[in-house]
């Protein structure tokens, strides 16, 4: 048989005989010409049934529906289905909580006693596991204790309490304007006696919520120093001391002569609804981040001095108790004399022994490094200020204030407020729920009318009353505005101060629930009244430029204070760290539009030239803690920078730089510190670079932290080399009048960076 055919029979393939180039030439032609003819029959069957197809849905649709070129118009989308979609994650949320208080409100009375009966297996059977339990014995005084608290806080409660707020804060916050303040106020409400009744022990919990004020104030301190709040002198005696004066003589004139009460009764509503709640006010500015505010620093001076008026108001109670001889004017008098000598004693007292027993003790716990002990140590630095500030008979929020100002002073006070944070968040929250467990809707159904209109009055005098006062001492009338609507809202001290009153026969029970009533409600509105306050500074805030610029008064409370010259991007991030660290800052910038977004938030930020010496002493340069330069060009920087250096020579100047070139220049201008804007993010890119190369972490860090240290040293080297050169004449003088000594420090400015 045949090669060929032996191949074809074994299933191979022919080989191809060679053929000539136009034999090749005309299949190549040939098969292109099939291709196309091809491709042509395909588009041309799909076009047929795409017309096939467009013929039975214009059968199929009203001609009416049809757009222009024969379509069906597209489906228009179902907008409840739309709405459902955008809103799932809260309709998730509400579901959640109708199925939690349904169960709250059908089984909640047998989850309690489910509870209960648990606790009181375990203490009945304890002895069987744990006998030396059963050989302990309690003295009679102790028992006698023991009965006397029973009553106290159960862990049943604790957990109900817990459940209402987990539920209800992550609801009230996804609603509009919504603050967890509200959020544990409504909780607090729901499983109070006063609505579902599964918690009915509100004393209990409001001397555990009591403790969250006291980490509350001790933490506002450790934010603050002595040196800072004795800047703040003129707003705590002089707004506060004219709010809390004129609040309550004009509400005792109301309560005396329209209401017709008693005038021991005027003056001790007029006192307590003076007053102001520390812990709402607080929290709702860190939630708004207005801190630092002008109108958030006027109000946390009032709120101050509200704490002092606490004891004052507290003491006056007792003698204005009605009785067959009387209290003169006399007695009221040596009473007042009293309370403050004793006051004054004791905060001294209190200071004197910080400053002299903190620090060493701190040091010895430190050296010990058991955390255990120092977190420990602080609790009984809190607890142990307030506890002998009341026995003192002032406020226990007072004590813990100062107790947070002594541990300022210390180096070991960032470690402290780390040490509290957990505790204060949840301690908080129950006095929020306390609050709210102390609402009763009866009172407001049986008169929503007049409760209203106490409401209102109480928020609107108020707030006339800062507007006038904060007038005379440098507030303008849109901060003041925003500052009566934080302060408008009654306070917790109202509560003590209305039980103390019923109980010695000054009030009536039932005017004391009405009051209570109309200060809770006013103290769950304060962050929408700040809300308020914010949208209606916002309207009233104007574009004048001359309004804008720095003005006497605006900024002589402050000192040791951060100068921001340049209110660009760098200028809001770096105002933004400083507004969340507690630190006053004063901008300055020549551009109208920042300022105006600024100025609607009430941000210290003004119009005016870093370069002029006028306006940075207007704006407390002789009294600074250092300034931070971001301005957009290199000629502006440097005309800050030998400004600040040249007039202000014990100011610390940081300033960023183009380049290294500008940087030097900068440095022999007087500049503290020089931070070269490309160096960060073009390490940034290379750490990025070589993360992505799979290298290790550590090398990675080692490797960009030497090439910042080098890239810093040049600038040291060039202004070292170029004061050689100049024979230490100007460029040497200019560095020594700034304060520097080494032009740069590079590990000060290393540390800066990172």
């Amino acid at each position: 048989m045949p090669w060929p055919a032996i191949r074809a029979r074994r299933g191979a393939r022919p080989r191809r005989l060679p053929c000539s180039p136009a034999t090749a030439e005309t299949t190549a032609e040939a098969k292109a010409e099939a291709k196309a003819e091809k491709a042509a029959k395909k588009a041309e069957k799909k076009a047929e049934k795409k017309a096939k197809k467009k013929t039975m849905a214009a059968e199929a649709v009203p001609a009416e529906l049809l757009d222009e070129e024969g379509e069906p118009e597209p489906k228009k989308p179902n907008q409840v289905a739309l709405w459902v979609q955008a809103n799932r994650s809260m309709l998730i949320n509400v579901g959640i909580a109708a199925t939690v208080l349904a169960a709250v409100y059908f089984g909640g009375a047998s989850l309690q006693q489910a509870l209960q009966d648990t606790s009181v297996e375990i203490a009945q059977t304890a002895p069987e596991w744990m006998p030396w339990l059963a050989n302990m014995q309690m003295p009679a005084d102790g028992a006698a204790a023991a009965a006397a608290v029973t009553p106290g806080v159960s862990l049943s409660d604790l957990l109900v309490l817990l459940l209402a707020s987990c539920v209800a804060v992550p609801l009230v916050t996804k609603l509009p304007g919504g603050s967890p303040v509200i959020g544990y106020l409504m909780a607090g409400l729901l499983v109070g006696p006063h609505a579902l009744g599964i918690v009915t022990d509100v004393h209990a919990i409001e001397h555990i919520g009591e403790i969250g004020v006291v980490f509350l104030l001790f933490n506002i301190g450790l934010e603050l120093s002595i040196e800072r709040l004795s800047s703040m002198r003129k707003f705590v005696f002089g707004l506060g001391l004219s709010q809390v004066v004129v609040t309550s003589a004009a509400i005792a004139a109301v309560c005396v002569f329209v209401g017709g009460l008693t005038t021991q009764a005027g003056i001790v509503i007029g006192g307590a609804l003076a007053l102001s709640s520390t812990a709402v006010v607080l929290q709702v500015l860190n939630e708004r981040g207005e801190s630092q505010s002008r109108h958030g620093r006027a109000a946390f001076s009032v709120l101050l001095l509200q704490d002092l008026a606490v004891v004052v108001l507290l003491m006056l109670i007792p003698l204005l108790a009605p009785s067959d001889s009387g209290s003169s004017l006399a007695t009221i008098a040596r009473a007042l004399v009293f309370a403050a000598i004793k006051a004054v004693i004791s905060m001294v007292a209190i200071v004197a022994a910080g400053r002299v027993l903190l620090r060493p003790v701190y040091k010895r716990i430190a050296d010990e490094g058991n955390q255990d002990l120092f977190a420990s140590v602080t609790l009984l630095v809190a607890l142990g200020t307030s506890v002998a500030t009341q026995t003192a008979g002032l406020s226990m929020a007072l004590g813990a204030f100062l107790a947070g100002l002594l541990v300022a002073e210390t180096e070991y006070h960032l470690q402290v407020e780390a040490d509290i944070q957990p505790y204060r968040g949840i301690l908080l929250g129950l006095f929020f729920m306390s609050v709210g467990m102390s609402m009763d809707p009866a009172v407001f159904t049986s008169n929503p009318g007049g409760v209203m209109a106490m409401l209102v009055a109480l928020v609107a005098g108020k707030l006339a009353v800062i507007i006038a006062t904060g007038k005379a001492f440098g507030l303008s009338v849109v901060q003041g505005l925003q500052t009566g609507m934080l302060l408008g809202p009654g306070g917790e001290f109202a509560f003590v101060a209305f039980g103390e009153a019923v109980g010695v026969g000054i009030m009536s029970a039932q005017l004391s629930s009405t009051l209570f009533l109309v200060v809770a409600i006013s103290m769950a509105i304060t962050p929408y009244l700040a809300q308020l306050g914010a949208l209606i500074a916002e309207k009233m805030a104007t574009e004048n430029t001359a309004s804008m610029t720095v003005s006497e008064g605006d900024v002589d409370g402050i000192s040791g204070h951060v100068i921001i010259a340049g209110y660009g991007r760098v200028g809001r991030l770096i105002g933004g760290i400083l507004s969340e660290q507690n630190v006053p800052y004063v901008a300055l910038d020549v551009r109208s539009e920042r300022i105006s977004q600024g100025r609607k938030k009430d941000l210290p930020i003004f119009f005016g030239d870093a370069g002029s010496p006028q306006v940075l002493k207007s704006v407390g340069a002789d009294r600074a803690a250092g300034a931070v330069i971001t301005l957009d060009t290199p000629g502006a920087n440097y005309r800050a920078v030998w400004a600040m250096s040249k007039n202000f020579p014990d100011l610390k100047i940081y300033v960023r730089a183009h380049d290294i070139e500008h940087g030097h220049q900068l440095e022999k201008a007087g500049a503290t510190a020089v931070v070269p804007e490309t160096l960060e993010p073009s390490l940034q890119l290379a750490a990025a670079i070589l993360s992505e190369a799979k290298l290790p972490a550590d090398d990675i860090a080692a490797s960009i932290d030497k090439f910042r240290r080098q890239h810093l040293a040049d600038l040291q080297i060039l202004a070292k080399s170029d004061a050689a050169l100049n024979g230490n004449g100007n460029a040497a003088t200019e560095s020594s009048a700034s304060g520097n000594g080494d032009v740069v420090d590079v590990p000060k400015t290393a540390a800066i960076i990172e």
